[in-house]
């Protein structure tokens, strides 16, 4: 699995190029960076904030559940749509 500490804690690192709530305008298209979501990036993800079920690492129980293999939470997306 890998390492918590490699996930980036610092909040407010780049918080000048960030946007705050009264900034954004729904439906105003926005630049996004392109991010490979990885299962090294999930299983970091997971480890960083505590998250251990099995349909996040575990093959094997993952087919036996509805989505037939591994999954992100869905929080993942959301979060790493802000990295850079």
């Amino acid at each position: 699995m890998a390492q918590a500490d490699a996930f980036e804690t610092d909040f407010w690192k780049r918080a000048n190029v960030r946007k705050v709530w009264d900034d954004i305008v729904p439906g105003e298209p926005r630049k996004t960076i392109p991010y490979t979501l990885t299962r090294d990036a999930i299983e970091l993800y997971c480890a960083s904030v505590g998250e251990d079920h099995p349909i996040y690492f575990d093959e094997d129980y993952a087919r036996t559940t509805a989505y037939r293999g591994l999954i992100a939470p869905s929080i993942v997306g959301f979060t790493a749509s802000g990295r850079r």
